[in-house]
């Protein structure tokens, strides 16, 4: 019985936490680097859509998902999509290590102390994604692994993106 109260109320609080940014709020700004020291900014995206993915190379559903993420960016990058994918790894070596057996054709950035995805965005569980509109909102906080090539998934980018398919 014990456990069953505790995973509703787990669902609960996943359910509460998502609904808190059903509305379009401003995406906060961040500065992270890449692997090779490039520093990004969410701030330089306005005016696109952007995917704004946290991950982990120890994450299996963020290791399942991302074949599909990377169909999409492929399909959807000439519209406009930016994706970000934003690694939470322990260690830089781990995050290396992964990049260099996988290549990824989207800009990978190491949240190395955490800041970003504990502090600026609440991220529940990995994988987690907000895709942020053209004026910097948050349309949505998706939690979980999705398959990003599904007609749901490609839909709701296209319409953040202005209905071009």
């Amino acid at each position: 019985m014990k456990r069953l109260l505790f995973l509703l109320l787990l669902v609960a609080s996943f359910a509460l936490a998502s609904l808190s940014f059903a509305a379009a709020s401003p995406a906060p700004d961040f500065s992270l680097s890449t692997l090779d020291g490039k520093k990004v900014t969410l701030s330089s995206m306005k005016g696109k859509v952007v995917l704004l993915h946290f991950w982990a190379s120890w994450c299996p559903p963020c290791k399942k998902e991302l074949p599909s993420l990377v169909s999409l960016h492929r399909e959807m990058q000439e519209k406009g999509l930016v994706v970000l994918a934003v690694s939470i790894d322990r260690s830089e070596s781990a995050l290396r290590s992964y990049m260099t057996e996988n290549s990824l054709p989207f800009t990978v950035l190491y949240d190395r102390n955490k800041e970003v995805a504990f502090n600026g965005y609440p991220v529940p569980g990995l994988p987690t994604t907000y895709l942020i509109d053209r004026n910097g909102a948050i349309s949505r906080r998706i939690v979980g692994k999705r398959d990003w090539t599904s007609s749901a998934m490609k839909d709701e980018v296209i319409r953040l993106l202005g209905g071009k398919k």
